[in-house]
């Protein structure tokens, strides 16, 4: 079995006794070889020539690629095994950490992220401004996105507050507590809500736990209210004139309100 030709064993075979061709017998071509050996004894003479074709050769062999060298000289190997002297002869525990699959941490799963809005930046600037009015309108915008959130109403409520529209102010005020905004200190000192505090509906407002609707007392119901005949015909009386279209749904609560509280 032919062994595997070296490529550095050859390179020094042509360096030093390249003058007799002794890589050419070693890389078998012999009648290159013998060719050196004859021009060696026309030109030993003169000038042995052959030693600067030792030197030339010496320099192609150490510049021709590993792959290159192995299809010119190793061509009786099978290409699997062309390297495996070479690989042998590196460090076992290298080889066999090159073998092992390095482990992969998992991917971490990307967590939802709610978009940005894009009015909360301006309206915030706006507002920083002094541009009320102009705040006011990115603030809309803003809710038109998010509904509920606390923190665009109480802003409008300190906007419309600062725009003197005290009817416009304490229903975003009650807005925003109602959706969860719980700073009453806040509320009591902050000076965007000056104009607001100063009006009768803002003490109605604390009066009623911060609360724009107060609500209502149930009272005891009126016993036997219904065997009254003359609030049965005056109820019936509405209900006829409601369906004629004499009254409108608006009145005849109203009417009917004034009957069950007599």
């Amino acid at each position: 079995m032919q062994q595997r030709k070296s490529k550095f064993l050859a390179a020094v075979l042509a360096l030093l006794f390249g003058t007799f061709g002794a890589h050419r017998f070693y890389l078998g071509e012999t009648k290159i070889g013998f060719f050196y050996v004859f021009l060696f004894i026309m030109t030993r003479a003169m000038f042995p020539l052959t030693s600067l074709l030792g030197i030339f050769d010496f320099f192609r062999i150490m510049t021709m690629g590993q792959s290159e060298f192995d299809r010119r000289y190793n061509q009786h190997i099978p290409i699997g095994q062309q390297r495996t002297r070479r690989s042998n002869q590196r460090n076992p525990y290298q080889r066999q950490r090159t073998k092992v699959e390095p482990v992969r941490a998992p991917k971490a799963k990307k967590s939802f992220r709610p978009k940005v809005n894009p009015y909360k930046k301006t309206a915030l600037k706006r507002y920083e401004e002094y541009d009320t009015e102009e705040a006011v309108k990115e603030l809309h915008k803003a809710l038109e996105i998010e509904p509920n959130n606390k923190e665009y109403l109480f802003k409008l409520a300190c906007a419309y507050s600062q725009l003197e529209q005290t009817e416009k102010s304490i229903q975003y005020l009650d807005l925003a507590i109602k959706n969860g905004y719980k700073d009453v200190d806040k509320i009591n000192t902050i000076e965007d809500l000056a104009y607001l505090r100063i009006s009768p509906v803002f003490a109605q407002f604390v009066e009623n736990q911060y609360s724009l609707k107060q609500t209502p007392k149930l009272s005891a119901p009126k016993q036997n209210l219904l065997d009254d005949d003359v609030i049965l015909s005056q109820l019936n009386k509405l209900v006829e004139l409601k369906k004629r279209g004499l009254l409108s749904e608006a009145e005849y609560a109203k009417e009917k309100k004034k009957l069950l509280n007599k």
